[in-house]
């Protein structure tokens, strides 16, 4: 970007590997911290995760989970990945699902996310896959958002319609 008029400048993106499905991207997101991108998409209900280079916006490929694709780790919930937003420290990743929320763990070494174990990360409108059973995510949201102070996620739902709130 051009500093005195804002102008922006393209630059070469980056993609996932081609056993990684990105149809249907829905949301990006950049971590708060600067050094991830997480991109989401709905058709293969792929959470794709990489490491930013903070001087140059250049990516580089981590990691896959969800999307049933060999070369993605399994998500436990709901299929269809639909959006991300990440805590105020980066150390969270929530992922919004069809019917469900993920939770996940960022390693501050690594960066890699993992799913928090049994119950704790994954939450679902109907009990499925060992979720825990909440309602106010039936149907889907396009959009997550977390309160300033990082202390609580509002989750959208379309069935019958409404926003749900965790506290985080």
């Amino acid at each position: 970007r051009d500093p005195q008029t804002g102008a922006a400048t393209p630059r070469p993106g980056t993609i996932a590997p081609a056993n990684v499905n990105l149809n249907n991207l829905y949301s990006v997101e950049v971590s708060p911290d600067g050094r991830n991108v997480y991109a989401v998409a709905q058709q293969g209900g792929t959470l794709v995760s990489f490491a930013r280079d903070a001087t140059t916006g250049e990516l580089t490929y981590l990691q896959c989970l969800g999307g049933g694709a060999a070369a993605c780790t399994p998500l436990t919930g709901k299929t269809g990945a639909l959006a991300v937003v990440s805590s105020a420290d980066s150390a969270h990743v929530y992922v919004r699902t069809f019917h469900g929320l993920a939770v996940l763990d960022r390693d501050p070494t690594t960066l890699e996310v993992t799913q928090k174990p049994t119950t704790d990360g994954c939450f679902s409108e109907d009990f499925k896959n060992d979720c825990t059973d909440v309602d106010g995510l039936a149907g889907s949201g396009y959009d997550l958002a977390l309160s300033p102070d990082g202390g609580t996620l509002y989750v959208p739902f379309d069935l019958p319609g409404g926003v749900s709130i965790f506290h985080v």
